[in-house]
């Protein structure tokens, strides 16, 4: 009785070795991209990650307004003098992208109670930074430049306010957008269109806004 006990015990312990061995390799089987259980959560591979700078289409709803009241579209340089009637030098706090029937648009929201001075004309030839003076590659076969005077696009302490310098858009007609400068109260974007396409600026209030429709 007692060598029939003792054999009982044997494999007993055999046994629950032989599921522990299974169960560590079911575990290791997961680990290494094997077959995972279908109601385990898939792993985030973008997990710990910046997210991507061409995450960048929000469009920017303005009221309906009549046909009257817009302006033209222009492939001619546009622009106006500062309208901020604040002490301080206007920030520029938002720039965003929205994608419409017949055009794509790109809003510069500013924080002052009007926007700095600005203008928007195409360019003859590719665009410099502002800093080095070196050019800067962009995307398309057009180039727009957006620029305003007496503005920044920083904090006191040299943060940038305006989210990514390069974005990667993709649109109809925009396909890139990289600021070019931001030093001694100029700030320059420039947009890299697939064609030399019409535009057409505006200028909105509460917040101070400059809105550009581009064409497809």
């Amino acid at each position: 009785m007692r060598r029939v006990g003792w054999l009982l015990l044997m494999a007993l312990v055999a046994c629950k070795a032989g599921h522990d061995v299974e169960a560590v390799g079911a575990t290791d089987d997961r680990a290494s991209g094997g077959t995972v259980d279908a109601d385990m959560p898939a792993p985030d591979p973008t997990a710990g990650r910046d997210p991507p700078a061409d995450d960048f289409a929000e469009h920017d709803v303005l009221p309906p307004l009549d046909g009257a009241d817009l302006p033209g579209f222009t492939r001619e340089r546009s622009g106006a003098d500062v309208a901020s009637t604040g002490d301080e030098v206007p920030i520029l706090r938002a720039v965003r992208v929205g994608r419409h029937d017949g055009y794509d648009r790109i809003v510069f929201e500013f924080d002052s109670d009007g926007l700095p001075q600005w203008s928007v004309a195409y360019l003859d030839e590719a665009p410099a930074d502002c800093g080095s003076g070196d050019a800067v590659p962009l995307a398309g076969d057009a180039t727009l430049q957006v620029r305003f005077s007496g503005a920044h696009a920083h904090t006191e302490a040299g943060e940038p306010t305006s989210g990514p310098r390069r974005r990667s858009v993709g649109a109809p007609a925009l396909r890139e957008l990289v600021r070019t400068c931001d030093f001694e109260a100029e700030v320059t974007w420039v947009a890299g269109l697939a064609a030399r396409s019409d535009y057409r600026p505006r200028v909105l209030d509460d917040p101070a806004r400059l809105a550009i429709d581009i064409a497809h």
